[in-house]
């Protein structure tokens, strides 16, 4: 080839040489994708820097590759942590994107993360976060959902790519929810779960404490129990959960330092216990939706909650079992273990709390590392994380709409 051109390759003289670690030809730098015009000093610091450069996005590249190995060996290994989510949450965070991949920056401009978009599967933008357009465009092209949350932990709006649900399911749904019998036969299942897991949530945070009074709230839970069977309809049921509520609200707020006493609960929030449930429930809300929606449900059309306009009754309806474990009992144990402060917290003018930063970082990483463990799956029979759980239990609700006689719902509980 170079014979044609007049020319030799001279051996002693050349060598193989990387783009990325750079390199100096004719009077230029050469650097990945750049080229600089080469100063007339030698150790002109230019080329070591992007070199560092380079060698900084190699080691960052070499963690993702990392961890999708290990992603893809835990997947073989049974164990899925289901959905990844992104949270930028803090003052002066930036949305950006690079490469294909989302960036966050801080005050300063200085990258703290990139991460690509096969690993992310919702994106949470809080208050005083910015994002950039591509970022959102890209997020769209990827199906990766957007939430814009406030300070509270609330769901301002969502930005999705267009979703093509399952029409006979969104039937099946519509027709158990206006039959009586069986909107009371799914609202039942729901309702047990519920207070079945109130009740072991008491049992595992009075462990240490051993409180009179709380014994006694889980022998009543407990009786409540068993006269599920006695409520005839919907609306009983609805009741049975309420009297339930008046039971499990104060003895949860005695295990809990932090609570005002008697401990009731209130939205808005009043006191940072109440702030932290609620903040919490609103992150489970959208893990909910989102397996909701994975499984070809309609998040509008439930049996316990009744559907509304711009109401999302099925999202209500498979919340009720894992709101004692990943949002109350979660609240509790951040505030026992030291994780939560209530100096985290202060009061506004019209008597709501305010959630500082910390706070709210504290809340999101307690809630992440919950989500990630384990337990034993009522549908699987596998270990599952609870997200995992989660959308096996869409999956559940969706069967038992299509054929509630051989395929009751059966949903998780954890007081076996």
């Amino acid at each position: 080839m170079l014979d044609r051109h007049g020319l030799e390759m001279h051996g002693e003289g050349s060598r193989v040489v990387d783009f990325d670690r750079g390199f100096e030809f004719l009077g230029h730098l050469f650097v990945r994708s750049m080229t600089l015009k080469r100063v007339a000093d030698p150790e002109e610091e230019a080329l070591e820097a992007m070199r560092g450069l380079a060698a900084r996005d190699a080691a960052k590249a070499e963690e993702v590759r990392a961890a999708e190995v290990l992603e893809e060996d835990e997947l073989a290994r049974g164990y899925d942590r289901g959905q990844r989510i992104l949270h930028v949450v803090g003052a002066g965070r930036r949305l950006a994107l690079r490469n294909l991949s989302f960036t966050v920056t801080g005050e300063d401009s200085r990258e703290l993360l990139a991460i690509a978009h096969t690993r992310v599967d919702r994106i949470e933008l809080g208050p005083g976060a910015e994002v950039e357009t591509e970022a959102i465009r890209h997020a769209l092209a990827s199906d990766t959902d957007f939430a814009f949350v406030n300070g509270e932990g609330e769901t301002l709006g969502w930005l999705s790519p267009p979703s093509f649900r399952r029409a006979g399911l969104h039937l099946a749904q519509a027709k158990v929810a206006l039959d009586s019998a069986l909107a009371a036969d799914l609202a039942r299942r729901i309702v047990e779960g519920r207070l079945r897991n109130e009740r072991a949530q008491l049992h595992r945070l009075n462990r240490r404490v051993s409180d009179p009074e709380v014994i006694v709230a889980t022998k009543t839970l407990g009786r409540m129990i068993r006269k599920l069977p006695e409520a005839r309809d919907v609306d009983a049921l609805r009741g049975a959960e309420g009297a339930a509520g008046a039971i499990y609200w104060p003895a949860l707020g005695r295990l809990a330092a932090v609570a005002p006493q008697p401990f009731r609960r209130l939205r808005p929030a009043g006191d940072p216990l109440n702030a932290t449930i609620n903040y919490l429930t609103a992150l489970l809300a959208r893990d909910i939706r989102a397996a909701l929606l994975s499984r070809g449900l309609h998040p509008g059309i439930g049996a316990l909650h009744a559907a509304s306009d711009r109401g999302e009754a099925c999202v209500w309806d498979l919340m009720e079992g894992f709101r004692a474990p990943l949002t109350e009992g979660l609240a509790v144990s951040l505030f026992n273990q030291g994780r939560l402060d209530a100096d985290m917290f202060s009061g506004r003018e019209d008597g709501t709390m305010w959630i500082g930063p910390e706070a709210r970082r504290a809340i999101i990483e307690g809630y992440e590392t919950a989500a990630a463990r384990r337990l034993k799956s009522p549908h699987s029979g596998r270990k599952r994380s609870w997200r995992v759980l989660m959308e096996e239990e869409a999956g559940a609700y969706g069967a038992h709409c299509r054929a509630p006689k051989s395929q009751p719902f059966q949903p998780q509980v954890i007081d076996h």
